[in-house]
């Protein structure tokens, strides 16, 4: 599963230095969001919602499904 955060701004066209200022992060922040299983802040999510017009739920649930497929590949490596 690609991440979705990744996903969105490929589709968008965007860099992830573009996509970081319409975000209003660091794109160093952004670069370890699209890499580690981290859950995204509601805030960034609200963002997300009101900049790029996603459904936050359904964007959560599949990035929580992200999570778990990339902490169970790590678990199987250990």
């Amino acid at each position: 599963m690609t991440e979705p955060l990744r996903r969105l701004r490929k589709e968008k066209g965007l860099t992830a230095g573009e996509m970081a200022v319409i975000l209003d992060i660091h794109y160093v922040y952004l670069y370890s969001l699209e890499r580690e299983p981290y859950k995204l802040s509601e805030e960034i999510l609200n963002r997300l919602e009101d900049r790029f017009g996603i459904d936050k739920e359904k964007f959560k649930e599949e990035r929580d499904l992200w999570i778990q497929e990339k902490r169970q590949k790590i678990k199987e490596l250990v």
